[in-house]
C-alpha cells in the first residue's frame, strides 16, 4: 500500500486548551478516507494541519512524500497550490461566473485546467448550463458543485474536503460522493473528507474516527 499522507505524534492545542493529542495515522494513496466524529473532536483542526492551513505544536506531517511541518508561509502557499481544497461554504465571488469562479485561481497559480477534464466535471455535476452565469444568481447547491469542480479541475493527487455536502439535498449528496469515489478510484485521487454525513460511509474506502482529539477507531473497507 502506497501512502500519500502520514501524522506522528501530531499535537495541537488554542488558547491553552488541547485540541489534539498525540495523533498518528496513514492514508493510503487513491482511497476515499473519512475523518469523522462529534463536533468538537478535532476533525477539521487536524485536517487543517494536513493540508496547511496550519501547524502543529509538536509532531510532523508528510503529505505526498514532503515534510509540510514547518514550512514558511510562502512554501505552504505554495504547497497548497497543488491540490485540491473544497469547504462546507462554496467561497465563490458572487460578481464572477462560475466559469471565472472555477478557472481564476489556477491562472494566479500557475496550475493547469485541463478544458476536457472540466468539462466531464461540470456536466457529470449538471452545472454545464450554468459555466457563464454569476455565482450571485445560482443556488446555493450549484455553488457548492461548481466549487468541487474548481478543486478538481487541476486533476489534484490530493483533495482535501472539509463538510462539502453540509448543504447539498440528498440526491446531490450522493452525486457528489459518487465523484469522489470515482476520482479516487479510477483517476487515483488522494481524497481526505471530514464529514457528519451518514451517506458518507457508504462511499468511504476508510474511515478514521476521532473523539476528543484522539483517534478512537480507523479501518479499511
Amino acid at each position: 500500500m502506497t501512502i500519500a499522507i502520514s501524522t506522528d505524534s501530531v499535537s495541537k492545542s488554542y488558547l491553552g486548551t488541547m485540541v489534539l493529542h498525540d495523533i498518528t495515522l496513514d492514508v493510503a494513496a487513491g482511497s476515499l478516507t473519512v475523518l469523522r466524529g462529534p463536533s468538537g473532536s478535532g476533525k477539521t483542526t487536524l485536517l487543517n494541519l494536513i493540508s496547511g492551513l496550519d501547524q502543529p505544536d509538536a509532531g510532523t506531517v508528510t503529505v505526498d512524500g514532503a515534510e509540510v511541518t514547518g514550512l514558511a508561509a510562502r512554501k505552504r502557499g505554495q504547497f497548497r497550490a497543488r491540490y485540491g481544497h473544497v469547504f462546507q461554504r462554496s467561497g465563490l465571488l458572487g460578481g464572477l461566473t462560475l466559469r471565472e469562479n472555477i478557472e481564476g485561481p489556477h491562472a494566479l497559480t500557475g496550475q493547469q485546467v485541463n478544458p476536457a477534464w472540466m468539462n466531464h466535471l461540470v456536466d457529470l455535476l449538471d452545472i454545464d448550463s450554468l459555466l457563464d452565469t454569476h455565482a450571485s444568481r445560482v443556488s446555493g447547491g450549484q455553488a457548492q458543485r461548481a466549487s468541487l469542480v474548481r478543486a478538481l479541475a487541476h486533476r489534484p493527487a490530493i483533495l482535501f474536503a472539509d463538510e462539502p455536502t453540509a448543504s447539498l439535498d440528498t440526491a446531490s449528496k450522493h452525486l457528489v460522493h459518487s465523484l469522489l469515489r470515482d476520482v479516487a478510484s479510477n483517476e487515483g485521487t488522494t481524497v481526505l473528507m471530514v464529514s457528519h454525513d451518514e451517506i458518507s460511509g457508504q462511499y468511504a474506502t476508510a474511515q478514521i474516527g476521532l473523539l476528543d482529539g484522539r483517534i478512537q477507531d480507523a479501518g479499511d473497507r
